[in-house]
């Protein structure tokens, strides 16, 4: 039966004609799957074997003509040196620049079969990714924003997450510079040339994405943090009133690489994310020689330090624009920059106030696409969030910190709904909206970390049994404490049974004692860090 169903598929495949062939081909997600193809039956082999461009009209047809700008500059991205090439820097993002804004693509017909497959193995990185990041945050988004919409991405909408985790990437790759391999471009070039090149509302797209990987790399960490033997022995920030952004260790691991990330938001056991984690960077990547676990934070807040340059100088102001830009927001006249209130008289005017003016629709940028104008819908949310902000409050820290990141955790700046036309209809929708993001400021994250299952107390033990686990010569993993249950040293190595009877002694004598004072010489203030 299996062997007449074989013979019938063969003989069915010999008589398709080669242009559907040649069409089964082009559609192959990664050279693996080609690959597979090829081997499979000769109709394919005949077909590869006789086309020499087939793998570069792969890439063409999966990548598509929007991304292959973005796919090609990542590519080339990974054979620059940009602490030191700063020219070849600038001159990739005013390629990307001008490929993008053409709307023709790019030329990548000149490329290496090495190159095309590479450009391959990436896109299959960014669907995986933006899979995820679709499925999860357009379900945030219907149920807090409660507006209709399909149960799955539109064409459009999954091109601005495929855009933002190109992007998200490539600012990884051309703007963290170890500190032993120079230095990046300076702030102003990289805000110019990179952020600038895109409107507000779309950059936050790509914030959004950030956030998205920042809190799967935010969860691998803080489970290894937890109970990580050696690593409750260093005071490391998984607990306390530390910010993702702030830790350098998830800033770092954020910045390894879209593969990286797909493999580590795999990893689903706490020994497959230990094995991915180092507790810090290889030596001599971002390290202080004279001292290993001195880290140099500035360098290692990548790529959230990046994303601080978004909106720089806390304004939207045309000194840091393109000449030819007409969006000169800080030079406007006097009469249209004040709003007088009848009780306080005049005021720095908002968001809002630009955008009845018209002047937020200077804004927009050819390299956003006519899916991201000024009568798209993430324009109009974008505007909605930021409405009651003043433009020298317009900074990422300050979006993160007021209750912005749930708006982000939704990806609100991704989706597309029906928009009222009319007038009265249009103000309603506006105020309606407002009022759901207000509400969703003032609520807690949507996805706390860790630290927030567990009490602090628990916090502490947990920090403290490790440190003298580890003094006393062992290693691996360490479950939560629970007070009042036997200690599990089942997955902890390097112990002999009279030195872990002594350490629960140990254990037994310090809780008698109570979890204020000091255990063994280390005082536990590192413990509540702010």
């Amino acid at each position: 039966m299996g062997s007449s169903a074989a013979q019938t598929t063969a003989h069915t495949l010999l008589n398709l004609p080669a242009d559907i062939i040649t069409n089964i081909l082009l559609h192959a997600d990664t050279p693996k799957q080609l690959l597979h193809a090829i081997q499979s039956h000769r109709v394919f082999y005949n077909v590869w074997r006789n086309d020499p461009f087939m793998l570069r009209k792969v890439v063409e047809n999966r990548i598509g003509h929007d991304l292959l700008p973005y796919a090609a500059a990542l590519l080339e991205s990974k054979s620059l040196r940009p602490g030191i090439e700063h020219d070849a820097v600038r001159s990739l993002l005013a390629r990307l620049d001008a490929n993008v804004r053409s709307g023709g693509g790019c030329n990548v017909r000149d490329y290496r079969q090495s190159d095309y497959a590479d450009m391959l193995r990436t896109h299959s990185t960014v669907e995986i990714l933006r899979e995820e990041v679709a499925a999860e945050a357009l379900v945030a988004f219907v149920r807090e924003f409660r507006l209709g919409h399909p149960q799955r991405a539109s064409k459009q909408e999954n091109f601005r997450i495929r855009r933002a985790l190109y992007r998200f990437q490539l600012m990884c790759d051309l703007f963290y510079v170890p500190v032993k391999s120079g230095t990046p471009l300076y702030k102003r070039e990289i805000t110019r040339l990179f952020f600038y090149r895109y409107s507000p509302w779309v950059n936050e797209q790509m914030l959004c994405v950030y956030s998205y990987l920042e809190r799967k790399v935010s969860e691998a960490f803080d489970h290894v943090a937890a109970h990580n033997v050696e690593w409750g022995e260093m005071p490391l920030s998984w607990s306390g009133n530390w910010c993702a952004e702030d830790i350098c260790q998830i800033q770092w691991n954020l910045s390894r690489g879209l593969d990286f990330l797909v493999a580590l938001f795999r990893a689903k056991t706490y020994d497959e994310r230990n094995s991915m984690l180092p507790m810090y960077p290889p030596d001599g990547v971002d390290s202080d020689e004279r001292n290993p676990f001195n880290v140099l934070s500035y360098q290692l807040t990548v790529p959230f330090e990046k994303f601080i340059k978004l909106y720089p100088e806390k304004y939207l102001s045309l000194d840091i624009l393109d000449p030819d830009i007409d969006v000169d927001l800080a030079t406007l006249p006097e009469e249209d920059l004040r709003v007088v209130d009848d009780e306080t008289g005049p005021m720095e005017p908002t968001i809002a106030d630009f955008e009845q003016r018209g002047f937020l629709e200077k804004l927009s940028q050819p390299a956003d696409g006519s899916q991201d104008s000024p009568l798209s819908t993430p324009f109009r949310l974008w505007c909605r969030a930021h409405a009651e902000k003043h433009l020298m409050d317009m900074d990422v820290r300050s979006i993160r910190y007021n209750g912005h990141v749930n708006l982000l955790a939704c990806g609100y700046v991704f989706w597309d709904c029906d928009l009222p036309q009319p007038h009265d209809q249009t103000s309603a929708w506006d105020t309606a909206m407002t009022d759901r993001m207000k509400a969703l400021a003032g609520a807690a994250y949507m996805f706390p970390r860790l630290e927030t299952t567990w009490e602090r107390e628990n916090i502490l033990r947990s920090e403290k049994q490790r440190s003298s686990i580890c003094l006393a010569g062992g290693s691996g993993y360490w479950p939560k404490p629970e007070p009042g249950k036997d200690y599990d040293f089942s997955r902890v190595r390097g112990l002999s049974e009279e030195e872990k009877q002594r350490l629960v002694e140990r254990f037994r004598m310090e809780e008698a004692k109570g979890i204020g004072h000091v255990w063994g010489g280390l005082d536990t203030s590192y413990g509540s860090r702010a």
